[in-house]
């Protein structure tokens, strides 16, 4: 199973790397430079196609139609 980043990624075409946490033992801090590093990041480019316009459509039934078998 592919994971959400790299779905992400593969469609904004620009790589989203969470920044590498481990050597900082002090949770306080780490949240910290989490924070500064994602406000460093540019901003996100604008879509180019609607939310939800690549999900697969569900075709509707007809009023008589069983919803479940």
């Amino acid at each position: 199973m592919i994971g959400v980043q790299a779905i992400r990624a593969r469609i904004l075409n620009y790589p989203i790397k969470p920044m590498n946490t481990k050597g900082i033992k002090d949770k306080v801090e780490r949240k910290k430079l989490k924070r500064a590093a994602r406000k460093k990041q540019p901003p996100k480019p604008k879509r180019t196609d609607p939310r939800g316009s690549h999900k697969p459509k569900v075709k509707k039934k007809g009023p008589g139609a069983p919803t479940r078998r």
